[in-house]
């Protein structure tokens, strides 16, 4: 009996596996439509006010859209890498029988991870209090495959990776996003610098 508990049918993996992949497209095609907003938005307003209102104020809207977008389109992006961290983590443990969060679709589910080293804590050396942790990264090639972390810990690696991780997928390799949207953004400064000088 308890060998039919710990086993996973093939068609539960199958699922599961289905539904990650869908996440994963959803923020891909997220990241692309944010993409295709970002020039339409320029486009229209430079069409649509660009001869009636101050050029000051209009390169300011468009830098002001491409940093939301810039970092819209980092959410999805490290969204879609979360999925693909679960997905790699559902292929590898699912076989093992371990059922486990199954069907969990929280892409900030730490346990689901199959590149944790960015995300490991380790104790304070000032206070060494067993439940005081601080997030680090890790830089060791040999991890565990559970980590055992406290309430706090988990809370403090959300917030982590909801903030800081989105602003470092911003200007991630391959350097895609920055020319994408920091090339408007350019434009829209020397423009505006030039119109300052000329009054």
């Amino acid at each position: 009996m308890e060998e039919n508990k710990n086993t996973i049918l093939l068609e539960e993996i199958h699922k599961e596996l289905d539904l990650v992949q869908a996440c994963i497209t959803r923020m891909g095609n997220k990241s692309s439509l944010v993409k295709g907003w970002t020039y339409a938005l320029i486009t229209g307003i430079i069409a649509l006010f660009g001869n009636t209102v101050n050029i000051l104020f209009i390169c300011g809207v468009i830098i002001v859209i491409c940093i939301y977008f810039w970092y819209a389109n980092a959410f999805y992006l490290k969204q879609s890498r979360l999925y693909r961290y679960k997905y790699a983590w559902i292929i590898k443990m699912r076989p093992k029988g371990i059922r486990k969060h199954l069907y969990n679709l929280d892409p900030y589910e730490l346990e689901m991870m199959e590149d944790k080293r960015r995300y490991q804590t380790k104790p304070n050396k000032k206070t060494k209090e067993k439940n005081n942790h601080k997030i680090v990264k890790k830089t060791a090639p040999k991890i565990k495959e559970k980590l055992k972390l406290s309430k706090d810990d988990k809370a403090k690696i959300r917030d982590y990776k909801k903030s800081k991780e989105t602003i470092r997928v911003m200007f991630d390799k391959p350097y895609t996003l920055i020319w994408f949207y920091g090339f408007p953004i350019v434009i829209a400064l020397i423009v505006a610098i030039c119109h300052l000088v000329k009054c």
